[in-house]
């Protein structure tokens, strides 16, 4: 299984000398300091490195407020409107959980930074997560 895939490529999306990266973090409300962090981190990536494989890498970055329905609403923007090919978030697994379906409907693979709740990946083929989930924690 490959991790980066999106459904329905048109020929023009893989012929771009852009891609996309999606960010839905709380960047207001009450987990906003950890959201902060996380997109302060991406941004100091993107600046080491710019470019993938030949390609521009843009960041789209969207604030989902700490808030589920704007969880939801960030990712329904960043697949919809945005037409990202990959996306990252979101800190606090509430927040992971209210936009998974969406990107999981859109063909539209997710990385979470810091997401730990296991229910987060349980069923979604699309989500993907770079920490230790919580029953490991509690060891």
């Amino acid at each position: 299984m490959r991790w980066w895939r999106r459904k329905e490529r048109s020929p023009k999306d893989a012929a771009s000398d852009v891609i996309k990266i999606g960010v839905f973090e709380p960047l207001t409300g009450t987990n906003a300091a950890g959201g902060e962090m996380t997109v302060e981190g991406i941004k100091l990536a993107n600046q080491l490195f710019p470019e993938v494989l030949g390609k521009k890498v843009e960041l789209i970055i969207v604030d989902n407020k700490s808030e589920k329905q704007e969880a939801a609403n960030a990712v329904e923007r960043l697949v919809s409107k945005d037409k990202v090919d990959i996306i990252i978030g979101s800190y606090g697994s509430s927040l992971s959980m209210a936009g998974g379906p969406i990107a999981k409907d859109a063909g539209v693979s997710v990385i979470g930074c810091s997401p730990t709740n296991p229910a987060v990946t349980l069923g979604n083929d699309y989500y993907f997560r770079v920490c230790f989930i919580d029953p490991f924690q509690e060891l």
